[in-house]
């Protein structure tokens, strides 16, 4: 994944990556999102980019 992210990411104006991601594994799956978050930090650790979460209104 971080290979595709590096390849077509899109950027702020700032030229900051941006990844735009749902709650994945919190809703049909019931995984609590704070177990999924910290999955996600650890595996992306040292990358340098911004994750933003999409929650539903």
């Amino acid at each position: 994944m971080r290979v595709q992210l590096e390849a077509g990411r899109e950027q702020e104006s700032d030229g900051t990556t941006v990844i735009y991601s749902p709650m994945f594994n919190s809703g049909a799956f019931k995984v609590p999102w704070e177990s999924t978050s910290r999955l996600i930090e650890e595996e992306f650790k040292g990358f340098e980019s911004r994750w933003l979460i999409m929650a539903p209104p």
